[in-house]
């Protein structure tokens, strides 16, 4: 017997679902009889189990809530205290030559994001603040590539007057242009 809401195995004997906590529907004895027969015969096939599958992700990602303009602009501002902060730290303490600061803050920059968004973490420290990480469409974490493509993909947010970032407030999964041209949703935890 499978749960129909997340599609793990269950005992005969379970009256609800130890994964997603759904209430099982107690088979009769024919529907008992044609899944154990069939599990013994092998007739489960691989299209099945697919399915199943895609019935898990679907349902995932239909309980994913996405976080609004304000989270993700909350999380922006505190990310960019924090690197005023740090810039200022290195600008006054470490002598570095001018046209060395602009490289070294945009290296540094990339790997703050990129690697952060990548991480266990799935967001930056303004991201973490707010509750909010970067995902896949399945509710799953982003590769460091896909960050970094997010990254770099700011750039076209920015170009079309900031548009590109206001797309948060209309499109359906609250997506701004960067999330969309990489796969990628900001999540609630």
């Amino acid at each position: 017997m499978f749960c129909s809401k997340c599609g793990i195995k269950l005992g005969v004997e379970d009256t609800f679902c130890f994964k997603c906590g759904a209430n099982v529907s107690v088979p009769t004895v024919g529907e008992v009889q044609s899944e154990v027969a069939a599990s013994f015969i092998g007739e489960i096939s691989h299209n099945q189990t697919r399915s199943t599958r895609a019935r898990n992700l679907y349902n995932q990602r239909s309980e994913l809530s996405y976080a609004g303009f304000w989270q993700r602009t909350g999380a922006t501002i505190i990310d960019l205290v924090l690197w005023i902060a740090f810039s200022l730290t290195i600008v006054l303490l470490m002598p570095i030559d001018e046209e060395l600061i602009t490289f070294t803050g945009f290296f540094i920059s990339w790997m703050y994001y990129a690697l952060l968004d990548s991480s266990s973490w799935q967001g930056t420290i303004g991201k973490k603040v707010m509750g909010i990480s970067v995902s896949d469409l399945d509710g799953e974490r982003i590769s460091f590539l896909r960050a970094t493509f997010r990254y770099f993909f700011h750039i076209f947010s920015a170009l079309i007057l900031y548009i590109g970032f206001l797309m948060v407030i209309f499109t359906q999964k609250k997506q701004a242009l960067h999330d969309m041209m990489t796969s990628c949703v900001i999540v609630k935890k």
